[in-house]
């Protein structure tokens, strides 16, 4: 059994690494490139001065609150999948479990784990959510 642990264990750190490296590519985090920028912003000292919020200089116009809402989103995706999972696992192993109540219990405290898990997820996510939106309309004024 701790085999099987640690093999999901490496196996679920594996695809958060990838998934963290890939996040950018899969939800477009670089997109719109900027063809012409005339008119992107004013000329402050001789300089020009990208306005409006997210604006960057350079080859991509990017608006860091999507990106972030995106990362968030990713992230929390990711982790609720990995939660699904071990409530399913601990179910498996309920079913299995043969009347043994050792098992048993090993199962209803994976599965209670996992609830937990999924809730904390859940909160986490709608908090982040929240700050980002919040930050969005107090950076837009409104």
């Amino acid at each position: 059994m701790k085999i099987v642990r640690s093999l999901a264990l490496g196996a679920m750190s594996l695809f958060f690494a990838f998934g963290l490296m890939l996040a950018p590519v899969a939800y477009g985090a670089a997109t719109e490139p900027v063809e012409d920028l005339t008119g992107a912003g004013a000329v402050v000292n001789g300089a020009e001065a990208f306005t409006g919020v997210g604006s960057l200089p350079g080859k991509f116009k990017t608006d860091p609150r999507e990106i972030a809402k995106k990362i968030i989103n990713f992230v929390s995706g990711f982790l609720g999948i990995i939660a699904v999972v071990l409530v399913l696992v601990a179910g498996f192993m309920w079913m299995t479990a043969g009347g043994e109540d050792k098992k048993v219990e090993e199962a209803k405290k994976l599965l209670f784990n996992a609830v937990i898990g999924l809730i904390l997820i859940l909160a986490t996510w709608s908090i982040a959510y929240f700050v980002v939106d919040q930050l969005g309309k107090l950076i837009r004024g409104g």
